[in-house]
């Protein structure tokens, strides 16, 4: 191999590289919102205004409690994931973030994580509700 040949291969390298790097710099995507909506994709206690319709997921029920995921319907999809409470004992809770969010109400905290939770994290009474969702009920 010649040495200009050598070197052009090292500066293509190097620069796939980093381009690499800087896809990882991107928001999150979430997997649950990149679903198609279906008819249980429909948040019955009424959309808070800066979400998305279009964007809402339902993603897992437990102990009575319907969860959803939803965008903003400002800003660059894709940037943020907020989780949605349907139950008796929720007064429309409602939080929104980038990669980690947390939810909590009086009978306990929903948190949603850009990558799966693995089962090591399962600890102290929490109860999945999807790979990327979690429930820990209020003790």
């Amino acid at each position: 191999m010649t040495r200009p040949l050598f070197w052009r291969i090292t500066a293509l390298t190097a620069i796939a590289v980093v381009l690499s790097g800087c896809a990882a710099a991107h928001p999150p995507a979430y997997a649950e919102l990149a679903s198609p909506q279906g008819d249980a994709d429909t948040y019955a206690p009424g959309l808070p205004e800066n979400l998305n319709e279009s964007s809402v997921r339902f993603v897992g029920e437990h102990d009575g409690r319907s969860y959803y995921l939803a965008q903003s319907s400002s800003g660059t999809a894709g940037d943020s994931v907020c989780i949605l409470v349907d139950a008796p004992d929720v007064d429309s809770s409602a939080g929104c973030g980038n990669n980690e969010v947390t939810v909590t109400w009086s009978a306990g905290a929903a948190q949603y994580n850009a990558s799966p939770v693995p089962e090591s994290a399962m600890q102290d009474d929490w109860v999945r509700i999807s790979d990327n969702l979690i429930f820990r009920p209020k003790s």
